[in-house]
């Protein structure tokens, strides 16, 4: 398990949903998925309250959440991405992001935190 700052251009994106065209190109930037700080191998004794995680902007709580609280578990997730479209080693699941998607500008500080991962902190810089 690691941590992903999961970017999104939300303007190039919307202007791709008006034509009708794949969304997902709005999450395609270069610097759009920073993820670390390490990997952490889940143990069959670590709780998934153990992996909740906190993201702010400047100082500021945006997100709150917990594994706990997705719509399927993480093992159910993991066999149906690997039954219907194959895993190998080095592929990354993003399981998506709790409420408080917020805008960014430049020069925001965006830290990603998870008690037995670490903290993830990228500078945002536009292009």
């Amino acid at each position: 398990m690691t941590l992903l700052n999961d970017i999104t251009n939300r303007a190039k994106q919307g202007q791709l949903k008006e034509k009708g065209k794949p969304w997902l190109l709005g999450k395609g930037g270069s610097t759009f998925a920073p993820c670390g700080p390490k990997i952490y191998l889940r143990e069959p004794t670590d709780s998934w309250s153990d992996f909740a995680l906190t993201t702010m902007v400047n100082t500021e709580i945006r997100q709150e959440g917990n594994p706990d609280q997705w719509l399927w578990s993480a093992n159910t997730l993991v066999r149906i991405i690997a039954e219907k479209l194959g895993l190998r080693a080095g592929d990354i699941i993003s399981t998506g992001t709790p409420s408080g998607v917020g805008k960014l500008t430049d020069g925001d500080v965006v830290e990603v935190y998870s008690p037995k991962i670490g903290l993830l902190k990228n500078k945002v810089v536009c292009q």
